[in-house]
């Protein structure tokens, strides 16, 4: 996989492409799901259909990171793709088995365990040098996206499971409040959403709420230009 940038203006926009889709998977509190659990909730929550997203990515990037090194620089993930490029040209299907069958001859058995663990919802924390030595990696502390109460009801307009404490009931959102107006719940999904602002209608009541849609701290990390040796 290549990762090359070079002038000062693609390495700012190469690490904000990056770091945003850093943040969307670390934060995103329904990264630590298996596979299987977060096709069950795909259509029903936004949060479940970034999932093979965030970890897709990272698990690729962590895969090159381990391939390049077993192959002196020789070997790279960008192989692997042109070998299953050349097999889909020849008219054959490819899927998962043959996918684990490159990786792990270039890896070994590792590259099973590495795939099973990211499909049953392990974080995948590539090393600091994965998108080059020029690049640094740093661990931060972001605050969570948390709408407060069960995201989907965003779409069907009804406030359920409301979290106790949270930024939401503070604001003076209720269980059963309908809601009238509000954001997507997409908007939420991504974790950029800095202030939800809603209109709601409680007995024969409306009235609006804003709050700052943040939960608890998580672990999370970005990259950097490294400092100069």
């Amino acid at each position: 996989m290549l990762w090359g940038v070079q002038d000062v203006a693609g390495v700012a926009a190469f690490l904000e492409l990056i770091n945003e889709r850093a943040h969307g998977y670390y934060t995103n509190p329904l990264q630590t799901l298996a596979n299987a659990e977060a096709f069950e909730l795909f259509w029903k929550d936004q949060r479940a259909q970034r999932v093979p997203y965030g970890r897709g990515l990272f698990y690729l990037a962590d895969t090159d990171t381990k391939i390049r090194a077993a192959g002196d620089g020789r070997r790279s993930l960008d192989d692997l793709v042109l070998a299953i490029l050349d097999r889909q040209r020849n008219g054959e299907k490819v899927g998962v088995a043959d996918w684990l069958d490159l990786v792990t001859a270039e890896l070994g058995d590792g590259a099973r365990d590495d795939f099973a663990a990211m499909q049953a919802g392990e974080w995948v924390v590539p090393p600091a040098d994965a998108f080059g030595s020029r690049f640094a990696r740093e661990e931060i502390r972001p605050r969570v996206a948390e709408p407060g109460f069960a995201l989907t009801r965003l779409e069907t307009c009804v406030v359920t499971d409301l979290v106790a404490g949270s930024a939401a009931e503070r604001a003076g959102v209720r269980e059963g409040d309908r809601i009238l107006a509000g954001p997507a719940g997409s908007e939420l999904a991504n974790g950029r959403l800095e202030e939800v602002s809603l209109t709601l209608r409680r007995g024969g009541r409306t009235f609006e709420v804003t709050y700052e849609p943040v939960g608890a701290e998580v672990r999370s990390y970005r990259w950097t230009v490294a400092a100069a040796p």
